[in-house]
């Protein structure tokens, strides 16, 4: 079986497997919550339907590579396989992008932006990760198994626009339901901001040679980030899609990603 059929496969599981618990929390939202608790970020329905790329990711990767597929999506989750200053680079990176677009947004009449403390920050990077299911049970799937496969068939930039397309559009029923963590976000802007954020992901995923653990701190920081700033999810997505829209024209993100991002892992890090 190609790749390509491959990622066709793993798409349509996806969807069928979180639209099909989202249509069941929009039809029977009293039963929902009589059987499962309020709706929340923590709610187990919830976190079944936001696990299904990372769950899905490694079901197919053992499928259709096996044991040594597994361990070749494991490897991307080493630490020590990718320069620390990333880690660095990551974090600051995503909060100074979303202070100026605060700051940005505050000159212009929004409220203004701040700092919530170190002891959130620490938070952020640490009980989040397991409070908040979205990076962990999405990033095995979209950027461990999804864009490897589309990094084979097209250049980064196209690949994260594609996979930034399907990702927004995964997104959709959260709108839909009564207090998901979508649900008070303006949706043309999350839309535009999700696809804005897989072209940056797909930057630092080539850039670190297909590091998953990257990427999942990444989603967790660009989740985060307007929570420690106090900076509006609005004006966030635009600082956002401005950095997609540079990185979009310039060269970085033109040339065949190497081999250690579209397949192969390497032991040693990459700069």
């Amino acid at each position: 079986m190609t790749r390509a059929r491959e990622l066709w496969i793993f798409f349509v599981a996806v969807f069928l497997w979180t639209w099909g618990i989202a249509a069941v929390m929009v039809l029977a939202p009293e039963w929902v919550e009589a059987t499962f608790g309020p709706m929340s970020a923590s709610q187990p329905l919830f976190v079944a339907a936001v696990y299904a790329p990372s769950l899905l990711g490694i079901v197919f990767t053992v499928i259709f590579e096996g044991r040594e597929g597994l361990s070749r999506l494991a490897a991307r989750l080493n630490p020590f396989r990718v320069h620390w200053p990333w880690y660095v680079i990551v974090v600051v990176g995503m909060l100074l992008l979303s202070a100026i677009s605060g700051l940005v947004a505050w000159l212009v009449g929004d409220a203004r932006p701040g700092f919530a403390g170190w002891g959130a920050l620490l938070a952020a990077l640490t009980v989040m990760f397991v409070q908040e299911p979205g990076p962990i049970g999405e990033e095995l799937g979209w950027r461990g198994f999804a864009l490897p496969r589309l990094l084979d068939q097209f250049s980064p930039r196209l690949a994260g626009l594609i996979l930034g397309v399907i990702w927004a559009v995964w997104h959709l029923p959260a709108f839909f339901i009564s207090g998901a963590p979508q649900e008070s976000l303006a949706l043309p802007l999350f839309l535009v901001g999700a696809v804005a954020l897989s072209i940056l992901a797909t930057w630092v995923f080539v850039k670190t040679s297909g590091s998953v653990l990257v990427s999942i701190l990444l989603h967790r920081m660009a989740n985060g980030a307007n929570d420690l700033t106090l900076t509006r999810f609005e004006a966030f997505a635009v600082g956002l899609t401005l950095i997609a829209v540079a990185l979009w024209w310039s060269k970085a993100l033109t040339e065949r990603a190497p081999a250690a991002a579209r397949h192969e892992v390497v032991d040693s890090p990459e700069s």
